[in-house]
């Protein structure tokens, strides 16, 4: 599998629990396509609010740490994170557009990036839910056919406005990953967030270094109807690698944590810059 969402050994009764339940979810995507409850291309369906809007926390059933955000449009992004591992690391995004009606949440065109490198790779999202409650599904690799089954619950921020004056301040160890087609860096970086939503990044290094890094800019402004930010940035220097790239899309503030999620990408999507870092005091 692309991003490796499983390790688990197939043979023990959990995971075999978990073949029945995505055997199960997997028959309700056949009839909702079988009663066009599905389109060939999901993004020109999700027409009206999406019901499942909201954001999301959760494992995959091998343990792995996911932040789901779907936006009233139908637009989502699923940040991936190691259980073990570094909060201010990501190990992948699976991004797409998804409709949901009377409880299926079903999407046909879902990209996975691995931040170790590759290209990314098509998938399909489907998922039984409750709206404002949970999502309980299945993520599949096109390509090779496999599964991973996932559950995430809906955090109680979903209804409140997003605030840039509690966002504003410095998240100093995060790691960005830039990605441009196949190729994928890894630095940790500096953002520093602006109560009137601008937004700058530098590698931490920078401050003892006079040259060798790549600054990025933009601006964050509050997503109405949801706790969510617009942001869009760019890198104003023409040797990085996302200097030619105008790059659009959310971020979000944990405040349980202090923890900063930011995915923006290109129009086709081959491109991106992802962020999760910690705020500092």
């Amino acid at each position: 599998m692309f991003i490796s969402l499983s390790q688990a050994n197939p043979d023990t009764p959990e995971n075999m629990r978990n073949s029945m339940r995505n055997i199960v979810l997997l028959m309700m995507s056949l009839a909702l396509i079988a009663c066009g409850g599905s389109n060939s291309d999901s993004r020109n369906s999700a027409t009206s609010e999406n019901e499942a809007k909201g954001i999301y926390t959760g494992l995959t059933d091998s343990g792995k740490e996911l932040t789901a955000i779907i936006r009233s449009d139908g637009e989502f992004y699923i940040f991936i994170q190691e259980s073990d591992g570094r909060r201010d690391d990501l190990s992948g995004l699976i991004s797409g557009t998804a409709t949901a009606a009377e409880g299926n949440f079903v999407s046909d065109n879902a990209l996975a990036r691995n931040f170790d490198g590759g290209e990314s790779r098509a998938y399909n999202v489907t998922a039984s839910y409750v709206a404002a409650d949970y999502l309980t599904g299945i993520i599949t690799d096109v390509s090779s056919g496999r599964g991973i089954g996932f559950t995430v619950s809906s955090r109680t921020d979903n209804d409140s406005d997003p605030d840039l004056e509690k966002l504003s301040g410095e998240y100093f160890s995060g790691l960005y990953k830039g990605v441009s087609d196949t190729t994928v860096e890894s630095i940790y970086v500096a953002v520093q967030v602006e109560v009137d939503g601008s937004l700058s990044g530098s590698r931490v290094f920078s401050r003892m270094l006079s040259s060798g890094f790549c600054s990025f800019s933009g601006t964050l402004s509050p997503r109405s109807g949801s706790h969510l930010f617009n942001v869009a940035v760019s890198f104003p220097d023409n040797e990085c690698l996302l200097s030619a790239e105008e790059l659009n899309g959310i971020a979000y503030y944990d405040e349980d944590v202090n923890q900063l999620f930011v995915a923006v990408f290109n129009a086709d999507r081959s491109s991106g810059l992802f962020f999760s870092g910690l705020k500092g005091y």
